[in-house]
């Protein structure tokens, strides 16, 4: 299981990586599945051939795959994986900002948000819950 940094590094790092494939970018234009990996690298997992595969793999890894990549938690168990990101964290991560942070932007990528608009949004979603735990 993955154990994350704290929310700081993945921010700067996801920063990082939009900022090199530009805010505009979208991965999942015309919906199909996300991978962590390009589909040139060789981990990238084989699916049946009914399974579509969002258009943005034919030149980078979805945006969490290039995330934790930036991050050097790229494995080959999670460069192969067919499964969220949900799925990969640690339980005691889920609900961490971190974990918060990836699972918001691997959901609005794959609902055909740019890299950019998934970034603001899952950005407002941590100061939003930032506001109300210390009002409480």
């Amino acid at each position: 299981m993955l154990k994350l940094p704290d929310t700081d590094v993945v921010i700067a790092a996801a920063a990082k990586v939009i900022a090199k494939r530009g805010r505009d970018f979208v991965y999942c234009r015309n919906g199909g599945v996300c991978r962590y990996v390009p589909a040139s690298d060789p981990r990238f997992p084989k699916t049946a051939d009914h399974v579509v595969i969002a258009e943005g793999s034919a030149v980078t890894g979805c945006l969490v795959g290039e995330i934790l990549d930036a991050l050097g938690l790229l494995s080959d168990e999670i460069a192969k994986s067919l499964r969220s990101i949900t799925f990969i964290l640690r339980p005691e991560d889920l609900c961490t900002p971190s974990g918060d942070f990836l699972i918001i932007l691997q959901r609005l990528q794959d609902d055909g948000l740019s890299w950019g608009e998934a970034f603001d949004c899952a950005m407002g979603k941590l100061i939003n819950n930032k506001e109300v735990s210390s009002d409480e």
